[in-house]
This record gives structure tokens, C-alpha cells and sequence, in this order.
């Protein structure tokens, strides 16, 4: 991985590269301020999405280019890291050794291996070094160094011949990795640099509030081992009453740092944000802000803190500019009719944006399947669908996909103009698209409700729609044809099926077979996606009511994954002999027949039969 994928440093740019973007001297002075104290091992920032934490974070890291971070989401809907204890473990270690290569040197392994050859004939093959099996350590160095000297070869040179190159399991877990990645080296830092912190980021803890799978980010700083004295920790998260975990359990060791919306240090940042908006030349030229400091006040108190809301004012202001649509300008500075909050501002401009969709009439349908079917309303057969794909999306989605999720059927064409009317609310990744931040998913789902029903989106309906267009027509999830599965669906049907509740969950551990693991490990050339499949579909298991059936699902699922860990070849014998022992035979004798009529196979069945 390149450092400045390593580091988040496109992620961090885009915030303080940002036009309006805020540096928040007061309270970068506050972390700097608790992470002096002795007795503090963690900072934590509580606050309401959109009052400019992960802003706050990409700062920090910037000005701080030594200290580790781990960004859990972008400012968006999106998921950017794992949100597993192993994967940041894993992404803060590689960072600290990259900083602090000294600190990992003494377990380095290095191989020497010398040849001087006078001739080889045609045909003749000479290897340096063949290693069968190599298992490395995830940040140890190891250098394996083939000095060569022939002076005449007719046939195959080879320096180094590795067969496979692995990382032993027993150091992929985190109970191992907290200590080759943090706890360890920072001891070493602490004997030889007895003054040096190592200061560790974690943004967006409030993203593993729903995270199902393995030991997450937030379990390990709840029961993880004491930080050395070295180590701090400064984290962020919207308000949750799991906090309250973390805050008894390192009681006198987290110091909190509150963020009040009515202080005078949030209306002076959000006055300063409002200021350079208001002044821009290209809305000056529009001659329409007539009372600069007046207009400044006005957006900066009905913003009441929030940047979420300050960035979705811009976004319309710039469109209304950049489009010429002088009527909906005036109605954005008509400053005495500001919707008050993010919720009301947000109803406001969705309500605009609907009737702009509405205007466009009726679409033609590009492949009617009766008579009469030939024709949808813009609104309801594209923009409303659009925007339900979008509020339960887990990843930026293409064109292509919001009309293949969200069954879309208007012509390629026509959907493109829909999706422009929405381009103020969405960011652009590429050639996808997701909503520009996560209060606005939440608006729709949750908040619109009460607020604006006629714009709610009803979250199970969508989700469930993304999981029917993955199944197709398919029996059952193991006779889906994975291969043909875009990534979003292979790494991210679980979480679909998840949100169905009860209904969904049953579902899940049938993505544990064969087929999907094979498409995951080709298109990813790792079992990484498949295995947090495993540990989603072990989680939703224990919350079966069926206690029989749970067990059963569990001993299965912990087989599987002990195997898929370890490198193990797909479902041994043993594991569909114990399935058909426990009462799934016929789900054991579906999966032998899965695989490839070889020995395994063979051995499967006798396994069944035993």
C-alpha cells in the first residue's frame, strides 16, 4: 500500500484542501491540552453528525503527520476502513513502522544466499533460493538477498522461487496483533525516548455501534489491555449510550471534551465558514446580498453549529448560481424564511428538488411489459427510486447500478437528467455517486417521518429490493451465480440482509458456500471479504430463537471460519459430516455436490454417509 493510501493523505486533503474549510484552533488546543494530563490515556469528542469531527481529525492529522489514525468512514454513508480491532491493528501497525522502522528492526530475518556458476547447459535450471511455504510477520522486515555469478546459462535462471507466501493466522488476530502493531514498539519507544507519545486518531466510532463480525475497533478499547503510559488514544463519535461502556471501564483515564452548538467558539467558526460563502465573487456579482455581516448572522444562527448544514446551503447557493436559476437564488437568500436546523433544511430542498424531477413528466419506459406500460412518472418510476437506493447504499453506486437496484426502467438517458437534478445533494466518486453526508440518509429514513412524511424513505423496503435483485430468480443463495455479482454485491449483501431483521438473518449464513467464496477470493485475490461475511453470519446466529438450530448454525460457522483462517482448503469432509450429524444433511449433501468431483468430493460423501 502507498503511504499516502497508508495514511489517509487524499482523505485528509480533501478537508483541509477545501474551500471553507475551517481550522479549529480552539479545539485542536483542547486535545493537545488533555492529551498533556498524566493520567490520560483517551480523548474523547462526542458530538451531533455534522458538527465537524472528522474535519477536526483530517486537521490533526495533517499537523501531526507522526501520529497514527484510523478513519472509519468518510463524510458520508460510505465505510472507508474495517471496522474490525484486525484490520486497524494491521493499518496503524504498518504506519508506525513505516514512521518508526527502528522500532521493528530487531526481529528482522534476512537471508543471504551466494552462487557462482561457470556453465549450464541447454535446459539446465538454476534456483538461488525455493521456499515452499514463507510466513512473514505483517510489519517485521524480511530480506532475502541472491547474489548470482554465472558466467554461461542455455536454460532457466531463478533468484528467489517462493511457492507461497503467507502470513501465520496466529498473527492476524487481534489479542496477537495489539502487540506487534502498538503495544510493543511503543514499550521500545519508551526506553529509548522516555518524553515521546504515540498518538493514535480514531474517527467515527459511532459507525461500529452496528458492526457485526469479529472483536470491532470499539470492543478493544473497551476490553483491550491499559494503553502503556506512552500511548493516547483520541477518538470521536456522534452521542450513543454505549459511550457510557467505554467512559465507566477507563474511568479516570478519558477525558471528555464537550462541543456545545450555542458556545461562541461554534458561532465564530460557523460565521467565519458563512462569511467566505457570502462573499464569494461569483455570488457578489449577482448583486443580491445586499447587507453582507447582516446575511453572515442570519445563516450562521440557523446553522446552529452544524456544518453538515452549512455545506448543503453551499451546495444549492452554488447550483442556483452556476444553473442561473435566479428564483430559487432569491428563495436561498430570503434569510428571514431560513429553515431553522438541519432537518427543516433539508425538507426544504428535497421538496425542490422533487418538483423539479416532477417537471419533467411522464419517462418512457425502455422495455414495456404490457400495454399501457410504456410510460412512468418521473418522480415515482426514477427520482424516488434513486434516492431509496441511495439512502441504504453502503458504497458509492453507478448510474448503472441505482437503475439496476432501484428497477428502474426509463431509458439510460432520461435517468441521467433525474440523477442531475439530485447532483446537489450527492458527491461524485469516480464515475459513482453517494449522498453527500450521513444526516441526509438518516433524514430520509428516520427523521422525514415526523418532520416530512411525504419525503420518507422506508428502509426495509429498499434494502429488501437490493437483496431480490442479487437473488434474481435464484432457489437459494448458493445456486446464485456469483461470478456474474457485481463487488458492491459481494461485499456488501450481508449488510443488506442484516437491516431485514429476522427475516434477513436466517439468510445470511446461507452465503457461506462455496460459490461466493470463490468469486470473492478471484475478484479480491484474498478471503478477507468472505471471511467477515463468516463472522457477520456467526453473530446474527446467536440471536436465533431456535436453540437447536443456533448451535447447529454456530458449530458450523466456526469451523468454517477456523479453516478460512488458516488457509484450509473449502469445507473439509469433517465439517459436513458434523453438519449432517446435527440434521442438515440435505444442506451438507447441497454443499458436497458443489464441489469439483475430485477426491475431496469423494471423501465428502463418505463422510456423509458415515
Amino acid at each position: 500500500m502507498a503511504d499516502e493510501d497508508l495514511f489517509y493523505e487524499s482523505l485528509i486533503a480533501d478537508y483541509v484542501g477545501a474551500d471553507g474549510y475551517v481550522r479549529r484552533d480552539w479545539l485542536e488546543a483542547a486535545v493537545l491540552d488533555r492529551l498533556s494530563l498524566p493520567t490520560c490515556r483517551y480523548v474523547l469528542l462526542a458530538a451531533e453528525p455534522g458538527a465537524g469531527k472528522s474535519g477536526l481529525m483530517a486537521g490533526l492529522a495533517h499537523r501531526h503527520p507522526e501520529w497514527l489514525r484510523y478513519f472509519i468512514r468518510r463524510d458520508s454513508t460510505t465505510p472507508l476502513s474495517g471496522g474490525d480491532a484486525a484490520s486497524a491493528f494491521l493499518r496503524i501497525g504498518h504506519q508506525f513502522a513505516t514512521r518508526r522502522p527502528a522500532l521493528f528492526d530487531p526481529d528482522r530475518l534476512e537471508v543471504v544466499v551466494k552462487q557462482r556458476i561457470g556453465k549450464g547447459g541447454p535446459g539446465a535450471g538454476i534456483v538461488g533460493i525455493h521456499i515452499e511455504d514463507l510466513q512473514v510477520s505483517p510489519f517485521h522486515r524480511t530480506a532475502i538477498r541472491v547474489e548470482q555469478d554465472v558466467q554461461e546459462l542455455g536454460g532457466r535462471l531463478v533468484g528467489v522461487e517462493v511457492a507461497q507466501a503467507t502470513l501465520e493466522p496466529r498473527l492476524l488476530i487481534p489479542e496477537t496483533l495489539q502487540y506487534l502493531a502498538l503495544l510493543d514498539p511503543a514499550a521500545v519507544l519508551a526506553e529509548s525516548e522516555p518524553d515521546a507519545q504515540v498518538v493514535v486518531l480514531v474517527d467515527a466510532l459511532d459507525e461500529l455501534m452496528r458492526f457485526r463480525g469479529a472483536m470491532s475497533v470499539l470492543d478493544w478499547l473497551e476490553r483491550g489491555p491499559e494503553p502503556p503510559p506512552n500511548v493516547r488514544f483520541v477518538l470521536t463519535s456522534r452521542p450513543s449510550p454505549r459511550l457510557q461502556v467505554l467512559q465507566g471501564v477507563r474511568a479516570g483515564q478519558i477525558e471528555l471534551i464537550p462541543l456545545d452548538s450555542d458556545s461562541d467558539e461554534v458561532l465564530r467558526d460557523t460565521r467565519t465558514f458563512a462569511h467566505r460563502l457570502l462573499t464569494e465573487p461569483a455570488l457578489a456579482a449577482t448583486d443580491r446580498v445586499h447587507d453582507a455581516d447582516a446575511a453572515v448572522d442570519q445563516v450562521a444562527h440557523a446553522a446552529a453549529g452544524n456544518f453538515a448544514y452549512l455545506r448543503a446551503y453551499e451546495r444549492a447557493l452554488h447550483g442556483a448560481v452556476g444553473h442561473g436559476n435566479a428564483e430559487l437564488l432569491d428563495a436561498l437568500l430570503r434569510l428571514d424564511a431560513l429553515p431553522s436546523g438541519l432537518a427543516a433544511l433539508y425538507s426544504v430542498f428535497l421538496r425542490n428538488a422533487r418538483e423539479e424531477i416532477t417537471q419533467l413528466g411522464v419517462l418512457e419506459v425502455e422495455r414495456p411489459v404490457a400495454a399501457g406500460d410504456d410510460l412512468t412518472p418521473a418522480w415515482e418510476g426514477a427520482g424516488q427510486r434513486m434516492l431509496g437506493v441511495l439512502a441504504v447504499a453502503r458504497a458509492p453506486l453507478t448510474l448503472d447500478q441505482l437503475m439496476r437496484l432501484g428497477s428502474i426502467r426509463v431509458w439510460r438517458s432520461a435517468a441521467t437528467g433525474v440523477l442531475q437534478r439530485l447532483v446537489p445533494f450527492l458527491d461524485e466518486v469516480g464515475s459513482a455517486w453517494r449522498l453527500f453526508h450521513p444526516s441526509l440518509a438518516e433524514f430520509l429514513t428516520t427523521d422525514a417521518a415526523v418532520v416530512a412524511p411525504d419525503l420518507g424513505i422506508e428502509a426495509p423496503e429498499w434494502h429488501r429490493r437490493v437483496v431480490r435483485t442479487y437473488r434474481g430468480g435464484a432457489a437459494s443463495w448458493a445456486d446464485v451465480d456469483w461470478a456474474d455479482v457485481d463487488d458492491y454485491g459481494l461485499l456488501h449483501l450481508a449488510e443488506h440482509l442484516v437491516e431485514l431483521g429476522d427475516d434477513g438473518r436466517s439468510e445470511v449464513a446461507e452465503l457461506v458456500n462455496a460459490g461466493l467464496r470463490t468469486a470473492t477470493r478471484r475478484r479480491f485475490l484474498t478471503d478477507l471479504p468472505f471471511k467477515r461475511i463468516v463472522e457477520t453470519a456467526l453473530v446474527e446466529a446467536h440471536l436465533a430463537e431456535d436453540v437447536g438450530q443456533t448451535l447447529a448454525t454456530t458449530i458450523f460457522l466456526d469451523v468454517v471460519r477456523a479453516g478460512v483462517s488458516s488457509g484450509g482448503r473449502w469445507l473439509a469432509p469433517a465439517v459436513l459430516g458434523l453438519m449432517a450429524r446435527l440434521g442438515r444433511a440435505e444442506e451438507a449433501l447441497g454443499r458436497a455436490e458443489l464441489l469439483a468431483p475430485d477426491e475431496l468430493q469423494f471423501a465428502s460423501f463418505e463422510a456423509l454417509l458415515a
